[in-house]
């Protein structure tokens, strides 16, 4: 189906079951689409083999501006994948990111935050539900604390605590800062 299209900027395959298999067929018939600005396959549990297949998808793509990954379970290793290929841009229009509910830790946060320094663009990024500590989230506030641009940041129920959670604030003027079940204590 999709083959046929010459041109597609949006495409939204949400909760759709997809898994591995159907990011396959999926990666497949994008290989010549170029002009994605929306794409968005949340929760499909596509884990690491799907990330792979829709690789060279976000190597084409010109035109990514908002790109939503959450809920595929590939881990910082799919995260190494997708920064990779986003980052082989030459002229970056991707404002809006997500990657929630992807078991990330502190390392994939830190190829994010790579990606961030050099993605003028970005205004949002979602990376709750994940696995991201103090180390990761203190790395995500150096590098924001230089983004004028950035408005938007949910980085609720991760593993980060104490004096992190107030330096989060400290990155204002943010229009929208989520630390919903985070560990509010000293340590």
């Amino acid at each position: 189906m999709l083959a046929n299209k010459k041109y597609i900027t949006e495409l939204q395959l949400s909760s759709n079951g997809m898994f591995a298999e159907g990011a396959i067929a999926l990666g497949q018939s994008l290989k010549d689409k170029k002009y994605l600005e929306v794409f968005s396959i949340k929760k499909n549990e596509i884990g690491l083999q799907g990330i792979r297949a829709l690789e060279e998808c976000f190597n084409l793509s010109r035109t990514i501006k908002e790109l939503n990954l959450s809920g595929n379970n590939f881990g910082d290793e799919g995260i190494e994948i997708v920064i990779k290929a986003l980052s082989s841009k030459k002229r970056q229009s991707l404002n809006n990111l997500c990657l929630s509910n992807n078991r990330i830790t502190s390392v994939g946060c830190k190829m994010v935050c790579e990606f961030i320094k050099k993605c003028h663009s970005l205004e949002e990024l979602h990376i709750s539900n994940n696995d991201i500590d103090n180390a990761g989230a203190n790395e995500l506030i150096k590098v924001l604390k230089d983004k004028d641009n950035f408005s938007n940041i949910d980085i609720d129920n991760n593993k980060i605590s104490g004096e992190t959670l107030t330096s989060l604030f400290n990155i204002l003027p943010l229009r929208n800062l989520n630390l919903l079940k985070n560990t509010l204590t000293d340590e």
